[in-house]
């Protein structure tokens, strides 16, 4: 199915944890992108912040038709506040990021062209050509050893991906259900590719630009994440990722 922008809906989840020092970038980048695409619906998700994140996120957005604000005392999660969001975005088209302004969202434009192109799924990639990276070696590595170890464990399904755990992507609504995440931390962008693949769809990948954090601090700890990629790949290679009907528009299903 190709993509006019335009003609089919867009909701735009971002979910939230103590982002009070990045929400003003955030705010800036989020307005100028619904400058140059009409219509987009967003939903940004307080995932049981203690900093003010709700309260600003209400500020800037209460009343407004097209944003959804959904708030939870509790911790989820970064994987758990993206199902929460995912559950409540209705765009035929559903794009993810992070509220880190690691990525930019004003290349949103990027995402949807690619998914135009016959994709199920598109993930910004730094790696690929028109791509960069700028953040701390060491992460540079860990990524390298991820991707490595993912190309591994699904030889010829992987084809060209260059990186696992990017949160910026674009779905079709029709295959969230199918690569619907059981992580709820930041595991979840990981296991929803590996999902996508094994099912066999149809995973584009669009140049991105990738900065290290400016505001405030970090989520994600490196051992733990670590720990948790190994669990899920020795999980993939003992073939106990299991594949999920896909509905279609037309009503088939596509089962891996």
């Amino acid at each position: 199915m190709s993509l006019e922008i335009g003609t089919e809906s867009v909701s735009v989840v971002i979910p939230c944890h103590n982002e009070a020092e990045s929400l003003p970038t955030l705010f800036a980048r989020v307005s100028e992108m619904r400058r140059s695409l009409d219509g987009v619906m967003l939903v940004l998700v307080d995932d049981g912040s203690s900093d003010g994140t709700g309260e600003l996120l209400r500020a800037e957005f209460g009343g407004d038709p097209d944003v959804r604000v959904v708030s939870h005392d509790v911790r989820l999660g970064y994987g758990g506040a993206l199902k929460v969001g995912l559950d409540a975005a209705d765009g035929d088209i559903v794009v993810t990021i992070d509220a880190d302004t690691n990525y930019d969202i004003r290349n949103i434009k990027k995402l949807l062209e690619a998914l135009g192109n016959g994709a199920d799924m598109v993930t910004a990639s730094p790696f690929m050509d028109g791509g960069a990276w700028n953040y701390p070696f060491r992460r540079f590595v860990m990524s390298r050893v991820l991707v490595t170890l993912y190309r591994m464990a699904l030889w010829n399904q992987v084809g060209d991906i260059m990186t696992f755990t990017c949160g910026f992507r674009a779905y079709r609504r029709t295959i969230l259900a199918a690569v619907r995440p059981d992580a709820d931390d930041f595991l979840a962008n990981a296991e929803i590719l590996v999902r996508a693949l094994v099912l066999g769809l149809t995973v584009a990948q669009a140049p991105a630009t990738v900065f290290d954090r400016e505001h405030g601090r970090s989520k994600l700890k490196t051992v733990p994440i670590i720990l948790r990629h190994l669990g899920f790949l020795w999980k993939l290679l003992l073939r106990r990722v299991e594949a999920r009907p896909v509905e279609h528009p037309e009503g088939q299903r596509k089962e891996a």
